[in-house]
């Protein structure tokens, strides 16, 4: 069973150099946004989601220029880029998008 993805704000991220996680692999988190309108959803992955978060809420990602307010969720964590664009594509993909509307629909209520 998957569980839930969790709200970004929930997730603790420790990055190689913090302290207390020498020696910790640098990781990447696939997540998805949802538009508090719920009419619009974004999915992307960054090694930096604070940052990558403000580039959206300060309308600096074309993509989500026009979402207003927003949720970010954390679908998956990965260790290497090439496996989150493969992740990224996944989740972006037709498959990928039923897997969440069966999974998480309750998240994703999108206008008919």
């Amino acid at each position: 069973m998957v569980s839930p993805p969790r709200l970004a704000e929930d997730y603790h991220i420790f990055r190689q150099g913090e302290a207390g996680t020498s020696g910790f692999k640098h990781m990447y988190l696939i997540y998805w946004l949802i538009s508090q309108r719920r009419d619009k959803t974004y999915i992307g992955y960054s090694d930096d989601l604070k940052r990558r978060k403000k580039e959206h809420r300060d309308k600096k990602v074309k993509s989500t220029i026009n979402f207003g307010d927003f949720k970010c969720y954390i679908l998956e964590k990965v260790n290497t880029i090439q496996e989150a664009r493969r992740r990224e594509k996944y989740w972006k993909s037709a498959a990928g998008r039923r897997k969440l509307k069966k999974l998480f629909g309750h998240l994703d209520k999108k206008r008919n």
